[in-house]
């Protein structure tokens, strides 16, 4: 009779216990169409804050700064080293050497991933000149890679922004005036290129809305490629987004804002500068 009861016992809990968790695998395979993964419902998210140049926003639980850039009222500018050659390293150098050039800085966030040689790791365009080339490997190792092609944010001659896969970028290089070359690719004509395994970090990305109009986001708590992916399209109506780089690598100075984000060592970086005058 005890045994008997033992068992009901034991078949009772594994019942309430239900089947085990189910890990979320990732999907690196890039095809010609994209794969269409529809985020889950999200709450409604809210603006935090929007008394400055970058907006506190919260959403799905996590905390970003978003910068907004209209490309009528600002430019965006890639940098690396000075006009000495030497690199600047940190947001803040970059935003005081802008500041003393007459440039009204908005905002300096870390660019692409780079490699362990502290160089561009894909293409880097400055003011027209292709400082670094496009990097066409093709490999299954890291996010930049991940899933291919990767993607290269660009700033043509005539002002306007977009998000185009490697292969489309070789032909518009000699009519970009800033680029980064970075990966993976989160958005593709307003779908999710990939369903990402749920990795939490602190990520930095930008995404593109219309032509003259950009968001970059850097996120304050850690979230995954999926989140930045819907925040990006539900919250802020992108169409295309690229992934810039995360974990223990990120770069946000606004000095009208107060903000002095600086973790890690850096690279590249992008510059929104109000227009006018300055270092054009």
């Amino acid at each position: 009779m005890r045994i008997s009861i033992l068992a009901l016992t034991i078949a009772l809990a594994a019942c309430r216990a239900g089947p085990p968790e189910r890990a979320e695998a990732a999907v690196t395979a890039d095809t010609s169409t994209p794969v269409v993964t529809e985020p889950s419902p999200a709450p409604t998210p809210s603006i935090e804050t929007d008394s400055g140049d970058v907006q506190a926003v919260a959403f799905r639980g996590a905390r970003y700064y978003v910068v907004p850039v209209d490309l009528t009222a600002a430019r965006i500018q890639m940098h690396w080293k000075d006009a000495n050659g030497r690199p600047f390293r940190r947001a803040s150098v970059l935003a005081d050497s802008l500041s003393a050039a007459g440039e009204r800085v908005v905002a300096v966030i870390n660019s692409g991933i780079y490699t362990p040689q502290d160089a561009p790791k894909g293409l880097h365009v400055e003011r027209g000149r292709a400082i670094v080339p496009l990097n066409t490997t093709d490999s299954t190792s890291g996010n930049f890679f991940r899933p291919r092609p990767n993607g290269v944010f660009a700033v043509m001659n005539d002002g306007t922004a977009r998000i185009v896969r490697r292969g489309a970028a070789a032909a518009l290089v000699p009519r970009t005036r800033e680029a980064t070359q970075s990966g993976p690719r989160l958005l593709e004509n307003g779908h999710p290129v990939a369903r990402f395994a749920n990795t939490p970090l602190r990520r930095t990305a930008i995404c593109v809305a219309s032509p003259r109009r950009v968001f970059i986001a850097v996120s304050r708590d850690p979230v995954s490629l999926n989140d930045l992916a819907a925040l990006f399209r539900d919250r802020l109506g992108c169409t295309d987004a690229l992934f810039l780089d995360g974990g223990a690598v990120q770069a946000l100075v606004a000095p009208a804002d107060g903000i002095a984000m600086e973790t890690g060592r850096f690279v590249g970086f992008i510059a929104v500068v109000a227009r006018g005058a300055g270092v054009r």
